[in-house]
């Protein structure tokens, strides 16, 4: 198994204890929602096996976005589907998602629920269910939530935040208690 995975593991053996490091982990990669996108794509490949790393092109275009983010790996290309006016976190990661799926996933570690810099963490499908069976579905995803299960991460109400984060609170209790 590899590093990322260990420290996910470790983590989730004793999430009051380890959340502090964990914040501070190499294991999840930082995202600000002022992020370049293809920025993104460059700390996502840092957390991907060296074959698996994906290849991006950029293309200058007429539209307000002004470019084009291309995906390529093998003999799949994909272009990110933007709106005409903007690149979007959100589209970059639930699409850069889908491209590497079903090898990996993207999920975003929900503690950083809240901030306007959000952290992520990559696994091989594989991993997530190994880490789902020693640890059961209700906890992984209560901490480790699948990106496509947000319609927007970054584009969140600040009452929608405040929401999940007092469900959150309850379930906490609820999961923690379990273990």
């Amino acid at each position: 198994m590899n590093k990322v995975y260990n420290e996910i593991k470790e983590f989730l053996e004793n999430p009051v204890d380890n959340m502090e490091n964990f914040f501070n982990s190499r294991a999840i990669t930082w995202i600000d929602w002022r992020e370049y996108d293809e920025d993104i794509i460059g700390y996502f490949n840092g957390l991907l096996a060296h074959e698996d790393i994906i290849e991006l092109e950029t293309k200058e275009i007429d539209l307000g976005r002004g470019i084009d983010l291309i995906l390529k790996k093998d003999n799949k290309v994909l272009t990110i589907p933007y709106e005409d006016d903007e690149t979007d976190r959100d589209i970059t990661i639930k699409t850069l998602d889908d491209f590497i799926s079903p090898k990996y996933q993207i999920r975003l570690f929900s503690e950083s629920l809240g901030d306007d810099t959000l952290a992520f963490t990559v696994l091989n499908a594989d991993e997530w269910k190994d880490l789902e069976n020693e640890f059961g579905k209700e906890k992984l995803e209560f901490f480790f939530t699948p990106v496509s299960q947000f319609k927007g991460i970054f584009n969140m109400s600040m009452e929608e935040v405040m929401d999940i984060s007092e469900k959150r609170q309850i379930e906490k209790e609820k999961i923690l208690k379990n273990d």
